[in-house]
Formats: C-alpha cells, structure tokens, sequence
C-alpha cells in the first residue's frame, strides 16, 4: 500500500528545525521506541547543526537574506550551512557571480555574522583506535 500525504507543507525545513523536532520527540513518553534511523539523524544533526543558533540570530538571518532576491533553496543552504567566507557564499548562490558583486557578498557575510552567537565548546571524541591514538601524540 502507497503512502499517501495527507497535509503536505509549502515550506521548507531548516536542519536546525529537524533536529530540534527529533529530540523534543526523543523526551516525549511514547510507547513506540524511536527508530534506528531517528536516532542516526539526531547525531548526525547534532554533529553538524549549529546548536547555538537564536532566535536573534535568525532574525539576523532573516532581515539579511531579504535584502536580496535569494531562492528558497539557497536560503535553506545558508540557514544550515552559516557561511563565513565569500568562497561558501559562491557555492551556495547559482551564477553568484552574476548576481551579486563582491560588496554584496561582504556585506551580506558582514550582515550574516555580526554579532553571531558563538557554539558553546564541543568535546573532542577520543580517537576510535590506535594508529589515531600514535598520531595524536607525535
């Protein structure tokens, strides 16, 4: 039997928000335990998403993206990858060349960034074996 949607959204969804989603589901008491999947996801987002985004910041986010004529596509990509340099602006802008000059590219980095809520320090993980262990080291 076909799945079949029943209240599809116009909307596109940040990591950010699928992460956030996936651990207020991981509190919830449900007698259905969470799928292998489910929690591969949280990890995976939880390693790459910034955890220290708010709601300031996205309203910095918000107020930049507007000033230009961005895709929907490319908002979502600067949302979940926060570029810091002009290089990642370039691959996440089609025909950014084009479209923007380098002064709006340093001032939409400008706008992006300042005042941007730093991540809280993350623990190194230990290395997995011995040969990274030597490495380490040396």
């Amino acid at each position: 039997e076909a799945m079949e949607i029943i209240n599809p959204l116009d909307g596109l969804v940040t990591n950010f928000e699928v992460l956030v989603l996936l651990q207020q589901k991981s509190k919830l008491k449900s007698p259905q335990p969470a799928f292998d999947t489910e929690r591969q996801v949280t990890r995976y987002l939880d390693q790459i998403s910034p955890s220290f985004i708010t709601d300031r910041d996205l309203k910095q986010m918000n107020y930049a993206l507007d000033q230009y004529e961005f895709t929907k596509a490319e908002q979502l990509q600067f949302y979940n990858l926060r570029p810091k340099t002009a290089v990642e602006v370039s691959l996440i802008v089609e025909e950014c060349e084009e479209r923007l000059d380098d002064q709006q590219v340093d001032e939409l980095l400008y706008e992006l960034n300042k005042d941007r809520t730093e991540p809280k320090e993350r623990k190194e993980r230990p290395p997995k074996d011995k040969a990274s262990k030597e490495e380490v080291a040396q």
